[in-house]
């Protein structure tokens, strides 16, 4: 398996807009979900992971608190967060079975420092406990 060809994608369900496309990271280049400088929220957050031994994602929503975790397997699909109601996305923990680099533009703060995982690991963006929107997911494999 050639590690530049593995892949994590994400899809952001965006405050007003709905889903956007699909941006895939490959050969290390960085892809961004969501919007800057619009002060929309993320509402929920769709992520696919190809030869990269499968991704698990996790969200912290708005008067929910922390979702239960969701994986995948190498080439699965999985969403967290919410849809139609309105509720912001403050933070996101992802871990794969290969290195991963995310990070997160949160309202009144803006991009929040890189947080990368070296193996199998967990990373977690964005804020708990501040009632701040994540706006953008920055994601690079």
């Amino acid at each position: 398996m050639r590690r530049d060809r593995d892949a994590i994608c994400v899809n952001a369900h965006v405050q007003n807009i709905g889903w956007q496309v699909w941006r895939c990271s490959t050969n290390r280049r960085d892809v961004v979900a969501g919007t800057v400088g619009r002060s929309l929220r993320l509402e929920a957050l769709a992520v696919s992971s190809r030869r990269v031994g499968g991704v698990c994602a996790q969200a912290h929503v708005q008067n929910q608190g922390w979702q239960h975790s969701k994986c995948t397997g190498t080439k699965g699909t999985l969403a967290v967060g919410t849809q139609g109601r309105s509720l912001r996305l403050e933070a996101l923990r992802l871990s794969t079975r290969t290195p991963v680099c995310a990070q997160a533009h949160v309202s009144t703060v803006g991009w929040q420092k890189w947080q990368c995982s070296r193996r199998a690991g967990q990373i977690q963006v964005g804020t708990v406990g501040r009632s701040l929107s994540v706006e953008a997911l920055r994601v690079r494999a």
